[in-house]
């Protein structure tokens, strides 16, 4: 798997969160790598997301919508 240099970061929640969205990614063809965005929120978790190619960032969040997995870019 690899992503393009032009990547885009995709705010998904918790890493649980994060593996289902790359999977739900992966079985429509697009790839991803979850990453870790911010550590340390007020709850004491950290928030995570993925890593996909910047031409795939508007199929992305329609594939997670669909899903019903709330995401956001994170610019």
């Amino acid at each position: 798997m690899s992503i393009e240099k032009h990547s885009a970061r995709v705010s998904v929640g918790s890493q649980t969160s994060a593996q289902r969205a790359r999977n739900e990614l992966k079985r429509k063809g697009i790839n991803s790598k979850i990453v870790k965005i911010e550590t340390r929120l007020n709850d004491g978790g950290c928030l995570f997301g993925l890593e996909i190619n910047s031409d795939d960032v508007t199929a992305c969040l329609r594939i997670l919508h669909d899903a019903g997995i709330y995401a956001r870019t994170i610019e």
